[in-house]
């Protein structure tokens, strides 16, 4: 090892440079791959790049990508004091008996709306105001409480979604890109829940691409301040909202071409005070399947005047802002699905009630109820949904506790990519939850009886929450794996210049070949020694982690030396490095949680251990079948993505579904017994018995003789010639 750092270091200063690819994210949301030119300077790529056994400390995921984990992030956060554990366990018991006494979600859902008595109650005692400052009069919560609290919003995914917006992208846009007057004007309000506010970010023309927005604003040429028109869609409490943070493009106001040469650097955020301004129009309010209690509404600004005071950090920072506000929110929604998911799991156990119209417990359902003369809990096929059901809880939970507390510990890491992975598997795991437990309820479930059609409506709308016209998992999976790659790319820079030139380095060549043997090879050697760092009952859980990174990494370096900057057209093999990437934060997080309650002896810490090694197990399983499918695209053409991508071309090209129905026709007699048949002595005589068929035959026609024949034709020349010449 050390002989071969020399070498490596050596090698590094007289490095020639050519050109070569790094991958990177654009300004415009977008993934690709951009060619780099190596210049020979002191400060190029590959001196900048990290050394081979340097740990990940900005991201554990992009760590994760590279094969790399910082020991420290093994530790699972918790509070610092436990006085601040029983303060927000308090709050929290203030907000579920809010949630007891006076929340009928039925109601809501039928009147289209969250009663205002509920919503005052809930701004009485902050939950509106768990952001702002404490200087500014709100709770100034840190993000595990945020969590703690969301998650007893679970209730009701419309409540949630409505806290949601007013502490993650209100309070929070306000508090970190707010001016000192904007934040002394509008906080204390925004405490005492005297005014709400609205996040008007997405058009039906952009989906997630908010640099291509249309709305617009033009500096004005008759004053001072900006003149905004445009269109927002999905503004979530967009008609209540007296304080709105808009998106929009900025315009010179001598002319009609934009400032900025990034597409980027075109938006900015202001901030609207809807009691100052004039034009400002509600057009539509969405009809949405579920969240119904929510005013989700499109807005029209016509010539809407605000003032310069009301931007928002600087006049080109509305893309930063943007993506800072909803990527650090990301992680939110994980704690609040773990709490929808648990209560649909205390649904299958104790029977809904309507009295109170929420899941409240009646009965227990799965020993009242039983099948084939046994309780339900006692048949393994509800055991195996249940233990499903549990795990998806436990990921998501430990997920949202996980990344709050590192965020609260060290805000200047970058979790994004983390959040980002905790909202895909939610969205994921929330639909599956509730399929299964309707399964589960069997007949009952399609009823009206129960709740289960509102909960699907909610699930299906949350899914899609504050998003339009795209789709967001897809959206998600180039997020999530082009950050990885990027991040192996910017670690590998050495590695990535040697694969560009093989005839100066073969050994490198040599090297790379044998190492990919891992991917074939059943055992491994340890790296990091996770189990080291861990409670040693997680031993073969940690091995199962480090197995599936060493392949992981092979994996990227070859199908990156493979397809180069064509990769990011590859949405197969993109969704193949998302997976596994999601996987390995999973399990990471399950073994820092479970190594930590089994340590302090948490009730059912055992259990906690035996349902990481059931993870991991899984995971493992999961992560290198992707793996595989990988590989096989690299050495031959026979994987499930280019059979799928030959599929979908030919469905495409078809403008449907193109394989016609099996009773489209019966075979042809003749060609029947030509098929069954078919041999060389058989054929020699077939050509002759054909030509004296009945034309006029009810079973075959002309065509169908010309055609045979010209089949028979050309079999004929591909046999041997002297079967060909008897013929």
């Amino acid at each position: 090892m050390v002989f071969s750092r020399r070498i490596h270091q050596c090698v590094k200063s007289k490095l020639l440079m050519r050109d070569n690819f790094s991958l990177f994210v654009n300004n415009r949301n977008e993934y690709c791959l951009k060619s780099t030119k190596l210049e020979a300077s002191k400060k190029t790529d590959i001196d900048k790049a990290l050394p081979l056994d340097a740990t990940e400390t900005s991201s554990v995921a992009k760590g994760l990508f590279c094969n790399r984990v910082d020991k420290s992030m093994l530790i699972y956060p918790e509070f610092e004091e436990t006085e601040d554990l029983t303060d927000v366990e308090k709050f929290a018991g203030r907000v579920r008996s809010i949630l007891k006494k006076q929340c009928n979600f039925v109601e809501w859902d039928k009147n289209r709306c969250i009663p205002e008595e509920v919503k005052f109650s809930l701004k009485k005692i902050g939950l509106y105001s768990m952001s702002v400052p404490q200087q500014y009069g709100g709770l100034n919560l840190n993000n595990k409480a945020k969590s703690r609290i969301y998650a007893e919003l679970g209730c009701d995914l419309t409540l949630f979604a409505s806290a949601f917006v007013q502490n993650e992208l209100i309070c929070e846009t306000l508090r970190m890109f707010g001016s000192e007057e904007q934040k002394r004007t509008y906080l204390p309000m925004l405490a005492a829940g005297d005014i709400s506010g609205a996040f008007c970010l997405h058009e039906h023309a952009c989906g997630q691409d908010i640099a291509a927005m249309r709305t617009e604003s033009v500096e004005n040429c008759h004053g001072a301040g900006f003149k905004l028109n445009g269109q927002k869609s999905w503004v979530t409490n967009g008609a209540l909202a007296d304080l709105l943070v808009v998106f929009a493009k900025v315009q010179s106001k001598n002319s009609d071409q934009r400032v900025f040469s990034d597409p980027s650097g075109h938006l900015s955020a202001f901030l609207v005070d809807r009691k100052k301004i004039e034009g400002l129009n509600v057009t539509k309010r969405q009809n949405t399947i579920g969240l119904r209690g929510l005013e989700i509404v499109d807005l029209v600004f016509d010539d809407v005047i605000i003032p310069e005071t009301a931007i928002l950090g600087n006049e080109i920072a509305g893309f930063d802002i943007a993506n800072s506000i909803v990527g650090n929110s990301r992680y939110s929604f994980s704690a609040v699905a773990s709490a929808f998911l648990k209560r649909l799991i205390n649904a299958f156990l104790c029977q809904f009630v309507t009295e109170m119209n929420s899941l409240d417990v009646a009965s227990q359902h799965c020993n009242k109820r039983k099948s084939y003369g046994r309780p339900l809990s006692e048949s393994n096929f509800i055991r195996e949904r249940l233990a499903n059901l549990a795990m998806h809880v436990y990921i998501l939970e430990t997920m949202a506790f996980y990344i709050a507390g590192h965020l609260d510990s060290d805000s200047s890491k970058d979790f994004i990519v983390e959040g980002s992975i905790a909202q895909l598997l939610s969205r994921k795991y929330l639909r599956e939850g509730i399929v299964s437990v309707m399964e589960i309820f069997g007949a009952s479930a399609a009823t009206t009886d129960e709740e289960f059609e509102r909960l699907l409506r909610d699930i299906t709308t949350f899914s899609s929450f504050m998003v339009e016209d795209e789709n967001t998992d897809d959206w998600l999976v180039g997020h999530i794996a082009t950050s990885g790659l990027t991040a192996w790319a910017q670690s590998r820079a050495i590695d990535l210049h040697k694969i560009g030139r093989p005839s100066d380095y073969p050994w490198h060549v040599v090297k790379s070949r044998w190492l990919s043997g891992d991917v074939y090879r059943g055992s491994f050697s340890f790296k990091h020694y996770l189990h080291e760092h861990l409670h040693p009952s997680l031993m073969d859980a940690c091995r199962f982690i480090e197995e599936v990174m060493c392949k992981f990494d092979h994996i990227i370096r070859n199908q990156l030396k493979l397809k180069q900057k064509d990769i990011e057209e590859d949405s197969f093999a993109l969704k193949r490095f998302c997976d596994v990437g999601c996987y390995l934060f999973a399990m990471i997080v399950a073994v820092s949680r479970a190594s930590r309650s089994y340590c302090i002896g948490l009730k059912n810490g055992d259990l906690e251990v035996y349902m990481a090694h059931a993870l991991c197990s899984a995971l493992k399983t999961k992560s290198l079948h992707a793996l595989m499918e990988l590989t096989n695209g690299v050495h031959g053409p026979h994987n499930e993505d280019l059979m799928k991508m030959k599929i979908a071309t030919a469905v495409s090209h078809a403008n449907g579904y193109p394989i016609v129905s099996p009773l489209e026709r019966n075979c042809d007699p003749a060609m029947k017994q030509f098929l069954l048949h078919l041999d060389e002595k058989m054929l020699i005589g077939f050509k002759f018995i054909i030509r004296d068929i009945d034309e006029t035959h009810v079973f075959i026609t002309s065509e169908a003789v010309a055609t045979l024949m010209q089949r028979i034709d050309a079999l004929m020349e591909s046999l041997s010639p002297d079967v060909a010449e008897k013929s």
